[in-house]
């Protein structure tokens, strides 16, 4: 000890003259070796979970109405998410009675934004929409339309090769992407890539939500049309005639949208 304080009078007083042992002083370096040693920074737990909420880009819930939850997340973030805990039915339940209540106090302006963007919703269907929130374990896509006006997000679901696209918000640019893969649903955080988005709406099919079959009547279409929307769904057609094509593709929608 006294060898440091003979040092340290070496520094602030004259005359200086360093002339000790400059080893004696290698376990107060921040060197690496140190840093890992007092600090553990890398073994620590909690900020490794900081570390990987700041890097996610990808959340698929765990939740049975997965649907939901994904625009759930993607309103409120992952963190907020987490926080919930085993409390999730109690929030879903809550957060639903919040839309619910949404919906009756904005019907007409529901209804004209329906109406803008060629949809079909009538007064009956809102109220089946109000029946299916509380009561329905999943989110049907006209329910998650709603979603999508109450959370002012825009949104593509994409199911393989078919796609739909919610236009809520038409103040906002930004789009985000949910993909279901194997009947869950799992959201991009991110919002999508100008290049992804328009690459999505080249190489797949936009399919309607609000129609009870995802196609325009077999007489509507072409034979090479439908050999372009087989092609896309990767359907092996040979040399089917024109009906049976048309219910082949209507069927392989059906199977993807379900």
């Amino acid at each position: 000890m006294s060898n440091c304080y003979s040092y340290l009078n070496q520094i602030f007083y004259t005359p200086k003259k360093f002339d000790h042992n400059w080893e004696w002083f290698d376990a107060y370096m921040l060197n690496k070796e140190n840093l890992e040693t007092f600090c553990s920074i890398s073994s620590n737990p909690l900020v490794k979970e900081i570390e990987q909420v700041k890097t996610i880009e990808d959340v698929q819930p765990n939740q049975k109405d997965s649907l939901f939850w994904c625009i759930y997340i993607l309103f409120h973030g992952v963190v907020h998410y987490q926080t919930i805990q085993n409390k999730h039915k109690n929030t879903e339940m809550d957060e639903k009675q919040s839309i619910l209540k949404f919906i009756i106090e904005n019907a007409t302006m529901i209804k004209e934004h329906a109406k803008t963007n060629k949809l079909k919703l009538s007064q009956v269907r809102l109220k089946e929409i109000q029946s299916e929130l509380l009561l329905d374990k999943t989110t049907s896509f006209y329910v998650f339309y709603i979603l999508a006006i109450y959370y002012k997000r825009n949104i593509i679901i994409k199911m393989d090769e078919v796609y739909m696209h919610f236009l809520a918000n038409e103040c906002e640019k930004d789009t985000y992407l949910i993909t279901r893969n194997q009947g869950k649903y799992n959201i991009q955080m991110q919002c999508l890539k100008e290049e992804d988005k328009e690459h999505i709406m080249q190489s797949c099919i936009q399919i309607p939500f609000d129609k009870e079959k995802p196609l325009k009547g077999v007489s509507t279409y072409k034979v090479s049309e439908l050999e372009k929307l087989a092609f896309t769904l990767k359907l092996d057609i040979g040399n089917k005639k024109k009906p049976e094509i048309y219910q082949m593709i209507v069927s392989k929608i059906t199977e993807l949208q379900n």
